[in-house]
C-alpha cells in the first residue's frame, strides 16, 4: 500500500494479511494522504477500529458460499474527508442498543468498543459518523472536517 503514510501503510498490511489469511477478499484503492484531518494516531485507530471490526463481521457469517469481501474508500473533497468501510455480514449477528452497537464475543465487558471509539474519535473532530445495514451488508460512512486555517493578517 502506498498512501504516503508509513503507519496507514503499516495497518493496511497488517489487516490485509489478516483478511488473506481469513479467504477474504480486500478492496482498496490506493489513495494518497498528503495530509490527514485527524492525528495520526487517531487516524490509525479508526482504520484499525473499522478494519477489525470488518473482519469480525464477515467472521459470523454461517454461509461458507456467500461472499467474504470487505471495502474501503478513501477520499477528499474540498476540506471534508471521507471514509467508507463496507462488509458482509450475517444480519442476525448485529445486536445494537440505540446508537451503540453490542458485542458478540464471549465476556462483553472486554469487548465491544471498537464502534464506540469509532464515534469518541468523529465527534471529538466535529465529524459524521453513520452506520448502514442493508441485508447482508453492512457500511460505516464517516467524514471528517479538516481544520480551517484563520488568515490573521489584518
Amino acid at each position: 500500500f502506498i498512501t504516503g503514510n508509513v503507519a496507514v501503510d503499516a495497518i493496511l498490511k497488517a489487516k490485509s494479511t489478516v483478511m488473506e489469511n481469513a479467504g477474504i477478499t480486500f478492496e482498496f484503492v490506493e489513495y494518497s494522504l498528503t495530509s490527514l484531518p485527524i492525528s495520526e494516531q487517531n487516524f490509525c485507530m479508526l482504520l484499525s477500529n473499522l478494519l477489525d471490526n470488518a473482519i469480525e463481521g464477515i467472521a459470523r457469517i454461517d454461509d461458507q458460499k456467500s461472499r467474504h469481501t470487505i471495502s474501503l474508500k478513501l477520499a477528499r473533497s474540498w476540506d471534508i474527508f471521507f471514509i467508507s468501510c463496507e462488509n458482509d455480514m450475517n444480519p442476525a449477528s448485529i445486536r445494537r442498543h440505540g446508537r451503540n452497537f453490542l458485542s458478540s464475543k464471549q465476556n462483553v465487558s472486554r469487548h465491544g468498543f471498537g464502534t464506540k471509539n469509532i464515534c469518541s474519535i468523529v465527534d471529538e473532530a466535529k465529524g459524521y459518523c453513520k452506520f448502514v445495514q442493508n441485508q447482508s451488508i453492512f457500511r460505516v460512512e464517516i467524514t471528517l472536517p479538516y481544520a480551517t486555517e484563520i488568515n490573521h493578517d489584518t
